[in-house]
C-alpha cells in the first residue's frame, strides 16, 4: 500500500483495502488505468491483481456487498449482492432462541438502510428481501413489521448507532458472571428464574461483595447435535 500510495505518476484519490479486495475511484482515463494495472502486477512475483472498471457511471462498480455509482455528479451507494447468494438466512423452525430469528431480520433492514444512500433503493431492496425471509419460512407480517420500522430511521443515525458496536465494558465495571448453559427450548425462562432469586445474594455479607448481582446473567452455547457426536473433528490413530 505504501508504495503504491508513494508513486507520483498516477493521481491515486483514494485507495481503500479491506484484507485482498481494493476500491480505488479513478480519474486519469482508461489507458492510464490499464498502465497502472500492469505496474501493480509487476511490484512482486507471487502478487497479482485483478480488475473491475466500469465507465458508465450510472452502473458503478461493485466493491464487498456494496455498489457504487455516480448520479447527478454525486457518489451513491447501493446494495449488491452476488449472483450465487441464496439469501438462506436462518430457519425461523430451528432450534435457537427466539430473539436470534427476531434480530436477523432487524440487523438485515438496518444494513440496507445505511448501505443504500437513495430512498428508492432502499425500498426496492426491502421489497426484494421481505420475499427473501418469507422463501425461507417467515411471517410476512412479522417481516414487514420489522423492515417497516426502519422506514423512519435516520441513516446517518444509523452509521453511527451505538447499537451496532462492540459494548466493551471496562475493567472498573466488575466482573460479569455468566450462567452458560447448552440450549433447548425448555431452557426459555433460566433467565426469569435466575432473576427472581438473585436477591439472595445479598444475605450474604461476604459474598455480595465478591458478586454483584447486577452482573449475573444467563447465555446459551450451542447443544451438541447428532453430527457432532457422530464426527470428529480430530484423528486418533488406534494402536
Amino acid at each position: 500500500d505504501q508504495i503504491i500510495n508513494g508513486n507520483k505518476d498516477y493521481e491515486i484519490a483514494l485507495w481503500c483495502r479491506f484484507k485482498d479486495d481494493i476500491f480505488c475511484p479513478w480519474i486519469m482515463g482508461l489507458e492510464k488505468l490499464h498502465e497502472f494495472h500492469a505496474w501493480i502486477n509487476s511490484l512482486h512475483p507471487k502478487i497479482k491483481f485483478t480488475m473491475n472498471f466500469s465507465e458508465d457511471p450510472l452502473k458503478g462498480i461493485e466493491y464487498l456487498d456494496t455498489r457504487v455509482y455516480i448520479k447527478n455528479s454525486f457518489i451513491h451507494t447501493t446494495l449488491y449482492t452476488k449472483p450465487s447468494d441464496t439469501h438462506a438466512y436462518l430457519n425461523p423452525n430451528s432450534c435457537h432462541p427466539k430473539h436470534v430469528c427476531s434480530n436477523i431480520p432487524q440487523g438485515v433492514a438496518k444494513r440496507i438502510k445505511r448501505i443504500c444512500s437513495e430512498e428508492s433503493e432502499y425500498f426496492k431492496h426491502k421489497i426484494s428481501h421481505i420475499n427473501h425471509f418469507v422463501n425461507r419460512g417467515y411471517s410476512r407480517d412479522f417481516i414487514s413489521t420489522e423492515f417497516d420500522k426502519c422506514d423512519t430511521l435516520d441513516r446517518y443515525d444509523l452509521i453511527g448507532d451505538p447499537e451496532i458496536s462492540f459494548n466493551v465494558e471496562s475493567k472498573e465495571s466488575g466482573r460479569r458472571v455468566p450462567l452458560v448453559l447448552d440450549f433447548h427450548p425448555s431452557y426459555a425462562g433460566a433467565s426469569r428464574a435466575v432473576n427472581k432469586h438473585k436477591d439472595l445474594l445479598d444475605l450474604d455479607d461476604t459474598l455480595k461483595d465478591v458478586i454483584s448481582k447486577d452482573k449475573i446473567f444467563v447465555t446459551f452455547r450451542k447443544a451438541r447435535t447428532i453430527g457432532d457426536s457422530l464426527v470428529h473433528s480430530r484423528y486418533t490413530r488406534d494402536n
